[in-house]
């Protein structure tokens, strides 16, 4: 349901765009925004793990899955620079992002979560005075958390580590007089969740959950 509404309002700019009546395109002038994203991003991970002792490892294989659900939050400033007469420019900022997955396997629950900060640089196409379309490659680094909750004991245990993601959101944006704007995200994203914890005999077990997975998003912002 709340990819068909994502779709829905994708196709909503779209005929925004078709109604539009020209003028000067918006990268020309440049301009400031502050968007809050809701994204949702496909399920499937990979879990590796192995056991490091001193300088050498021993790999105990890895596991691919779905979670359930898996989506972000973000908030981030982004802006424009013409680079030319034409209507591209170019586009950067930067922000927090909110990433969350879960699963649930009868009463056991497992969730990763994210905090990460993202920098953004890509350029742009503006085609109107209100619409403009990105292309904006991103990279992120933070903090996660992994947390595995068994409901039927009442056992919880959590594991905290680092993040770094990498992806491309092609968007387009539909910002009206007063400032107030609209927009699309369809991209693709790639992270890697780490985590050690001890182990026996001075030894670690190391797990990293990746995934590469496609997102679409929807934001609101403003410009100022």
């Amino acid at each position: 349901m709340r990819l068909n509404m994502i779709l829905l309002a994708l196709s909503l700019l779209g005929s925004l765009a078709m109604a539009e009546d020209g003028g000067a395109p918006v990268l020309r002038r440049g301009f400031n925004d502050l968007r809050l994203g809701l994204a949702t991003q496909g399920l499937e991970y990979e879990v590796e793990a192995r056991i490091v002792a001193g300088g050498s490892s021993l790999d105990l294989g890895s596991v691919t899955d779905d979670w359930d659900s898996s989506g972000s939050v973000t908030l981030t400033y982004v802006g424009s620079r013409s680079v030319g007469p034409n209507a591209w420019g170019m586009i950067y900022g930067g922000g927090l992002a909110f990433t969350g997955s879960s699963l649930r396997e009868g009463g056991e629950r497992t969730s990763l979560g994210i905090v990460s900060l993202r920098g953004h640089l890509g350029a742009g196409y503006g085609i109107s005075p209100q619409l403009h379309l990105e292309i904006l490659p991103f990279i992120g680094l933070g903090v996660a958390e992994l947390v595995f909750d068994d409901d039927d004991v009442g056992q919880r245990v959590s594991s905290d580590g680092y993040a770094v993601e990498a992806g491309l959101d092609f968007g387009m944006y539909y910002t009206f007089d007063n400032g107030l704007q609209l927009g699309g995200t369809l991209g693709m994203i790639s992270s890697r969740a780490s985590f050690s914890e001890e182990f026996i005999a001075g030894s670690t077990l190391d797990v990293d959950i990746d995934s590469s997975v496609w997102r679409v998003a929807l934001s609101v912002g403003y410009r100022f």
